[in-house]
């Protein structure tokens, strides 16, 4: 038996923080391409030591990521808070992974998750991984207070999963943390979408090619 482990936002569930913007911005953002550049600034790509990173860690509250988010980008405060509360109804299940997830498990694997994800926001997660039942377990970040792409966060992972890296395929949208997991023994593929992961997973013989 495989264990697969997935990532959650962007992966599972829906995550795509120039769309979370335009929502909210629609009066400050003209384009796409104008929310892709605030989304960089507002999560300060999500790169370990950033405000947003340091949510998902569970080191800096709410409150305390909007003030340095509302600083990095000059928006208000209120806007900045606004944008965060907005975060959990953006965060529903995708319907192409769940149908993977189901042929997983149909198939006889072992499906776990692996996500940076700020406290405030896992009760929400939850609540929708608990309407699909694939999971036998998982890791929030902010819980154990590391995140990804740390290696530190790898090896706890394996430990909490009791498997062997040989014996995993980690699925993640983010290069980043997909470089970091190879470099930690694992076998991880870059998630582009479910159409895809499918391809790579059946390549693996992790699904029967149908």
């Amino acid at each position: 038996m495989k264990t697969i482990v997935f990532d959650l936002g962007g992966v599972v569930l829906h995550w795509e923080p120039a769309q979370l913007l335009l929502a909210h911005l629609p009066d400050r953002l003209s384009s796409v391409d104008e929310a892709r550049h605030l989304a960089t600034e507002f999560f300060e790509s999500f790169r370990p030591g950033g405000a947003w990173a340091e949510f998902d860690r569970g080191v800096l509250s709410t409150d305390e990521v909007a003030q340095r988010i509302a600083m990095c980008t000059s928006l208000p405060i209120q806007t900045v808070i606004a944008v965060m509360q907005g975060v959990p109804a953006h965060l529903t299940l995708r319907e192409d992974t769940t149908t993977l997830l189901q042929q997983l498990n149909a198939a006889g694997n072992r499906t776990v998750f692996l996500s940076n994800m700020p406290a405030p926001y896992i009760e929400h997660v939850q609540q929708q991984l608990d309407l699909l039942g694939v999971f036998e377990q998982g890791i929030f970040s902010s819980n154990i207070k590391m995140v990804k792409p740390e290696a530190e966060i790898f090896t706890l992972a394996l430990r909490a999963f009791d498997c062997l890296a040989a014996d995993c395929v980690f699925l993640d949208d983010s290069a980043v943390n997909v470089e970091a997991a190879n470099r930690a023994g694992w076998r991880a593929l870059r998630f582009v979408d479910a159409a895809q992961a499918r391809r790579d997973l059946v390549a693996l013989g992790l699904l029967p090619d149908q």
